[in-house]
């Protein structure tokens, strides 16, 4: 069926989850149009702009599902996890964590920390800092209590058959912060996946742009390519393809191709990485990539190259 065009449609359009809905608004200027998404959020309006319809539903159906999402989430808690998520709440509001926003990680992360509460994370990770909490979200906090568990294999278990993460991966990776966009790596079968949450503390975001961090699309292409490093330095298929283990200063970024970004991704949204690996034939490695934001994509990359050698 095709598509309606932008003047055919009833405006605005409504995209509505339950009691949750954003509106989408289509404006003119200079003969051009452009599109309004307002909805409302932890009390307040926001409003965004867009150059494309297309992008403002994409935009508005992930804002409707995150907030219903974590609606249902916070409907999942019994009396004692609601009185703790209050107190973790008032702990975490003046250091400006939204917490909110990460309720739906908060129930994930229940899965994995066992008794070991957010309340009592986030007390932990401020006693231990001695110093004002920084921007970030409740994943990072929950990474931080699973390298604090001594349980071996506490991360392995939570991995599907044929995945694994090398326990050195990150001494091993030739670039390192402020500079390494992954918070975790996981090798599969014919690549690789991982994840990075946008702190807002990005050196790169502090201008772009001015009066709304956004991060740049040539930091989430680099963040593949330092999957695609990932892969390179511990699968067994680069070892073979290399002759030997690859060097870490022998790697290097070659080109990318077919490059496209289809959503604004800022602090608070976690990447979710994914490569596959195509010629593996030293000196060169070709990987596709893709980038998505609670199921939704966001980059995509056809052609990623890598130089490397043993």
């Amino acid at each position: 069926m095709p598509r309606k065009s932008s003047t055919s449609r009833l405006w605005p359009v409504v995209v509505k989850i339950g009691s949750v809905e954003a509106k989408i608004y289509r404006r003119e200027k200079n003969d051009r149009e452009y599109f309004i998404l307002t909805h409302h959020e932890g009390g307040a309006r926001k409003q965004r702009r867009f150059a494309d319809y297309g992008t403002a539903r994409t935009e508005a159906d992930f804002v409707v599902a995150k907030i219903t999402s974590g609606q249902v989430a916070v409907s999942k808690l019994n009396e004692q996890e609601r009185d703790s998520h209050m107190r973790a709440l008032l702990l975490l509001q003046s250091f400006g964590i939204p917490l909110y926003a990460a309720i739906e990680e908060f129930v994930a992360a229940k899965k994995t920390l066992g008794a070991f509460s957010l309340l009592h994370a986030a007390e932990d990770y401020v006693c231990r800092h001695q110093e004002n909490l920084p921007e970030m979200l409740i994943p990072v906090l929950e990474a931080e209590e699973l390298e604090l568990q001594p349980k071996e294999g506490i991360m392995e278990k939570h991995q599907a058959a044929g995945e694994n993460t090398p326990r050195d991966w990150r001494e091993r990776m030739p670039m390192g912060a402020p500079f390494l966009f992954l918070d975790t790596a996981v090798l599969t079968d014919d690549g690789a996946r991982g994840s990075y949450t946008i702190t807002g503390r990005e050196s790169a975001l502090r201008g772009h742009f001015k009066h709304r961090p956004i991060m740049p699309a040539s930091l989430m292409i680099e963040a593949l390519g330092q999957l695609g490093v990932f892969f390179l330095l511990n699968h067994a298929n680069a070892k073979q393809a290399a002759g030997g283990i690859v060097r870490p200063d022998s790697v290097f970024f070659v080109s990318c191709d077919g490059v496209r970004c289809s959503r604004v991704c800022q602090p608070g949204d976690q990447l979710d990485l994914k490569i596959s690996a195509g010629m593996l034939r030293s000196p060169l490695a070709i990987f596709s990539g893709s980038i998505t934001v609670a199921t939704y994509r966001a980059v995509r990359a056809e052609e990623i190259v890598l130089s490397f050698g043993a």
